[in-house]
C-alpha cells in the first residue's frame, strides 16, 4: 500500500444565500487565516458570515467558504487556522468585489476579527468539475 504525502481531508462550511457559481469556469480567492488564542472555527464562521452580509449590502453576493483541515500532511496544524475562499458567480462579479473595497467599501465595520492576520492570498481560475442535480 502506498500513500500520497499531499492527501488531506478538509471541511468546507459555505455562508448560505449566496450567489453561487454555474458557469463552466469563474475566479476564486483564497487566504490562510490563523486563529487568535482560544478563538474558534465556529468564531471564523461568524466572522466570515457577517463579513459577507456587509458585502451583499453593498450589492455583492459571492459564494464564501470557510475551510478547514481535519487532517493532512502539515504537522501540529490542525485547528490553528482556516482558509477562506469567496467564488464568484462570474470573473467581473470578482472585478466588481474587488472595486467595492478599493473604492472605500468597509465591509469589516465593527465585526471583530477572531485571526491573528491573513496570509498567503491567491486569486485561482476555478473550473467545475461535477455538479450533482438535485
Amino acid at each position: 500500500m502506498t500513500c500520497n504525502p499531499n492527501d488531506a481531508v478538509v471541511i468546507s462550511r459555505q455562508v448560505p444565500d449566496n450567489d453561487g457559481f454555474t458557469a463552466d469556469d469563474t475566479l476564486m480567492m483564497t487566504r490562510f487565516c490563523p486563529l487568535q488564542e482560544g478563538k474558534t472555527v465556529n468564531d471564523a464562521f461568524d466572522f466570515v458570515s457577517a463579513v459577507a452580509a456587509n458585502y451583499r449590502a453593498a450589492g455583492n453576493n459571492s459564494m464564501v467558504q470557510l475551510i478547514t483541515r481535519s487532517l493532512g500532511p502539515v504537522q501540529n496544524r490542525t485547528g490553528t487556522g482556516v482558509l477562506i475562499a469567496e467564488v464568484a458567480a462570474t470573473p467581473s462579479k470578482m472585478a466588481e468585489r474587488l472595486d467595492l473595497v478599493r473604492e472605500g467599501e468597509n465591509v469589516f465595520q465593527d465585526i471583530e476579527s477572531p485571526f491573528t492576520t491573513c496570509n498567503f492570498p491567491a486569486m485561482w481560475r476555478s473550473h467545475a468539475i461535477r455538479r450533482v442535480q438535485q
